[in-house]
């Protein structure tokens, strides 16, 4: 059973950046003084953080705060029902890199297209929808980075929809202790900082939302 919404195109968004937003993005997800290169703009190998390209569909053009709920729910996929975007969540991200982005957008035209691989039902526990988003110089059509990402529509299932592909799972080995084990501090101001990179999920700044969709409370970003 193909899933409905499958090929759905988005209308191509401009996309775009400055030195600043790369800056803050890097500081935000706790880069640290030993990757100057991705905190100061004078070094000499300044570079955009790899995974920045994630925020852009999200922050779009604007240096302002948006309303979340309303820029996400503006577009409507046929054959899908329209989603509560009050009570989504991120779900997973496989993403390609082609070319390391420039520190600015300036000067040049960027956009961001965006295709829909599927919408799943998952019943009770909710639904899934899975898309492609491209990062794209508009002026010579190459493509910086791709994503496959998709988002979960807490408590919305049941509406008649395919299940999707299962998703996969990898238990750590029996019996092996971890490799390399990485610690990462995060604080209670994590969120409230990276959010500023275009991410204005109220889930990720107040206890309300959360607590609706049964986390307990504010969670972070991703």
């Amino acid at each position: 059973m193909s899933s409905p919404g499958a090929g759905f195109e988005y209308p191509a968004t401009e996309v775009s950046w400055l030195k600043r937003d790369v800056l803050l993005f890097a500081n935000s997800i706790g880069c640290t003084a030993d990757e100057l290169h991705f905190l100061f703009e004078l070094h000499p190998n300044f570079s955009v953080f790899p995974t920045y390209p994630v925020i852009l569909p999200i922050k779009q053009t604007t240096q302002e705060v948006i309303d979340f709920y309303a820029s996400q729910a503006a577009t409507t996929i046929p054959g899908v029902p329209e989603f509560d975007y009050r009570r989504v969540v991120d779900g997973q991200r496989l993403m390609t890199f082609y070319k390391p982005l420039p520190p600015t957008s300036e000067g040049r035209k960027f956009e961001l297209r965006q295709k829909v691989i599927g919408v799943y039902d998952k019943g009770k526990a909710g639904s899934v929808l899975e898309t492609q988003t491209d990062i794209v110089d508009k002026a010579t059509g190459e493509v910086y980075s791709s994503a496959i990402g998709s988002a979960f529509f807490v408590g919305q299932g049941n509406w008649g929809g395919p299940k999707g592909p299962a998703s996969q799972n990898f238990p750590p080995p029996e019996g092996r202790k971890p490799d390399v084990v990485v610690s990462h501090q995060t604080t209670a101001e994590s969120a409230l900082l990276y959010r500023l990179n275009g991410d204005y999920n109220p889930l990720h700044a107040t206890p309300e939302p959360g607590q609706k969709m049964g986390f307990g409370g504010t969670i972070m970003h991703g």
